[in-house]
Formats: structure tokens, sequence, C-alpha cells
């Protein structure tokens, strides 16, 4: 049996060439996007925490002056844990946690040692699991958590180490803050991850536990079950709003999908408003270096799109002009106008 010898016409070789190209640069952009999305762990914290996707990492972030204190904390938490009984949400098993969550400030403390005079770092005091959304590479100790009873330690990162030390391997020393002497539990190694220096990151960074720093949480964040799209954020905001705060003052964001096709297409659809800021909030780093990468994921979704489109023209137009229904329906359209003749 002989294959029929079909011959591809000039136009028709232009247009598979077309479709050929935009398939391949839109894959190449898709793979870059997603690389550099990738850079921000914090955001993929929920997908750590649970594989599966029935969980979202949502951030919630609160005016200075307005944050939260210990007690806003387990307020909010209570209504929280009302939510999951009212939804018949239960943890797996007695010993299992539902959710987990942590609220952050940031300021400078003044340190000293027995090695050093005093010396000036950014100081975060971290509650909840700051380090499980954080991944801040541990070089000795452990990290601070929230069950600990111990809230006179704390975690350094390698540059403050050499400052109020001049060593990495600092484990079990002292330090003093604020007329209070605290015991190094660990040293990590400064932050790194893309955009982050950019993002206001900076080395010679002490993390104190959260009632040892005097000031608001500006930043709440929690990996909460999402069973269907929107569940977390939602709850996010009711709890908020039993708490006292207004919706319009502060900046809830679910970053389940956050750097998504999907998302990111809307976010273009309000480029020309992006920017435009009414409410009185100081992101830190790790939101400003989302924010930048976010900024970078829509532009390559820009050009997503733009290559993506000529393709699918051509397929389309293709299907509609050779598909065999169209084929009958011109063959009925002929013999109707025959009769009608």
């Amino acid at each position: 049996m002989t294959r029929p010898n079909v011959k591809l016409t000039k136009k028709q070789l232009v247009l598979l060439v077309i479709i050929a190209a935009g398939l391949l640069v839109f894959g190449i952009l898709t793979a870059i996007s997603g690389a550099v999305a990738r850079t921000q762990s914090t955001q993929y914290s929920a997908k750590y925490w649970d594989p599966d996707g029935r969980y979202s990492m949502v951030s919630v972030f609160l005016p200075e002056g307005s944050g939260l204190e210990q007690d806003n904390v387990r307020q909010l938490e209570y209504a929280l844990d009302q939510a999951l009984i009212k939804e018949a949400l239960e943890a797996p098993s007695d010993n299992a946690r539902l959710y987990v969550s942590s609220y952050s400030v940031k300021t400078e403390a003044s340190v000293s040692s027995q090695r050093s005079k005093s010396q000036t770092c950014t100081a975060y005091g971290v509650g909840g699991d700051f380090f499980r959304f954080h991944s801040y590479e541990l070089i000795s100790g452990s990290y601070l958590v929230e069950d600990s009873l111990m809230d006179d330690h704390v975690v350094l990162d390698e540059e403050a180490a050499w400052k109020i030390f001049g060593a990495i391997e600092v484990d079990g020393m002292t330090l003093k803050y604020d007329g209070k002497e605290y015991i190094v539990q660990g040293v990590v190694k400064p932050m790194d991850e893309f955009k982050s220096k950019a993002g206001g990151a900076k080395s010679g960074t002490i993390f104190f536990p959260f009632s040892r720093i005097d000031g608001k949480a500006g930043c709440y964040e929690i990996i909460f079950p999402n069973p269907v799209s929107g569940f977390a954020a939602k709850q996010l905001k009711e709890a908020f709003k039993s708490c006292g705060y207004d919706e319009n003052d502060i900046r809830i964001v679910d970053n389940s999908e956050r750097y998504g096709f999907v998302n990111s297409v809307k976010r273009l659809v309000k480029w020309t408003d992006r920017g435009m800021s009414f409410k009185a909030l100081k992101y830190p780093y790790w939101e400003n270096s989302a924010i930048a990468v976010e900024n970078i994921v829509d532009l390559l979704t820009l050009f997503r799109i733009l290559f993506i489109v000529p393709p699918a023209v051509i397929v389309v137009i293709s299907i509609i002009c050779f598909h065999p229904l169209h084929r009958f329906k011109l063959l009925v359209l002929k013999i109707v106008e025959h009769f009608k003749k």
C-alpha cells in the first residue's frame, strides 16, 4: 500500500513554523517564570506543610502603630479556632495542629558581650513558628520555637555572631540587650534569596522572642486549611474584623497561587493601578522581594500571552475552516442555494 504524497504549501510551512516557534518560546518563558517564582520559599510554606494542596499560606500586613500584641494574637487565633469548629474541621490526631502561624516586628538593637562593646544590629521579635515560614539555613544550634518556655534565648545570623563575638560557633554564649542577658541558641546564614537584599534584608540580624522586643507585630502569617479556594483568606478577614481591625486598613495576601498564570493575568489587567496604595503599611523584606518577583512573573506572563496567541489563533481558524462539520455546513448551504434558484 503506497502512502499518499502530501506536500505542504509554502503558506502552510510558514504557519507551522509560527506555531512551533510560539509554543517553544511559551514553554521556555513558562519554565523561567516557574524558576523565578520558586526563589521565594516563604510563598510556598503551605506546600511544604501539606504537599496535597489542602492548605493555604496567608499573610496579613498591619499599619505601623496598630499591629498585634500577644493578647491580640491569642484573641485572633481563638476566633480562628471557633471558625474551624463551625466548619467541623478537626486535627487528624490529638498531637497534630490544624494550622501554624508566625508574627514579627522589626527594630534596631544595641547589644554587647564580654568579647565586644556595644554593637548595633537589626533585630526581629518573632513569635509562633517564624522559622517554619522563613528558611534561614541553620549553621549550628537550633531555631527558636513557639512552645519553648525559655524566652531568654536568641538566634543570630553569621555576621551578627562575628560582630558580637568574633566567631561563628557561639552556641551557649551570652550577650546583653536592654540590661538583660540572652543565651545564643543558634546561628543561621544571612538571608540571600533572590531580591531579598533589594527588599530590605540585612546581614547582622538577631532574632529575639517576641515578648522581649518593645513593639507590635506588623506582619502575621499563617498556614491554614483551605478546603475550597479562598476559604483561608476569608476566615482571616473575618477573624481580624472580629478583633476590631478595619479591612480597609490591613492587607491580606493569599499566597497559594500568587505566581500562577491566572492570578498573574488578573494583575496585568489592573496594571495601570499598580503602585497605588492608600494604606499606611511598611512591608518586611520578604514581602518586598515577593512583590519584586511578582512583577517579573507578570512581565513574563505578558510575553507568554504574546507568543501563545498567534499559534492559538492559527489553530482555531484552521479547525473552523477545515473541520469536516464546517465542510458539511457548506455543502448544505450550496444545496439550499441550488433549490432556491
